[in-house]
């Protein structure tokens, strides 16, 4: 997949169901999808020292805080496949 958007970005873009992408935009997808183990790894870091901190501190009664830990580990569970 990647290799075949860097072939569309190197030529006149590509039709992908149904909708034209350009060359940039073929570019972007697979630089975003040749980073996405990384990007997917440092969220799962950062997600689990968040939630961490939060503990340490005794913080329990800030419900903004705990819904971006269950939305950043639902992304995480949909990423990896675990979501339902």
């Amino acid at each position: 997949m990647i290799d075949n958007l860097k072939h569309a970005a190197r030529n006149d873009g590509a039709f992908i169901g149904g909708g034209a992408f350009t060359q940039e935009e073929c570019k972007q997808a697979a630089a975003l999808l040749e980073a996405a183990p990384d990007l997917l790894a440092e969220l799962v870091k950062i997600t689990d020292a968040y939630a961490q901190a939060m503990k340490d501190a005794g913080v329990t009664h800030y419900p903004e805080a705990l819904v971006v830990v269950r939305q950043a580990r639902a992304a995480i569970a949909k990423a990896t496949g675990g979501a339902k």
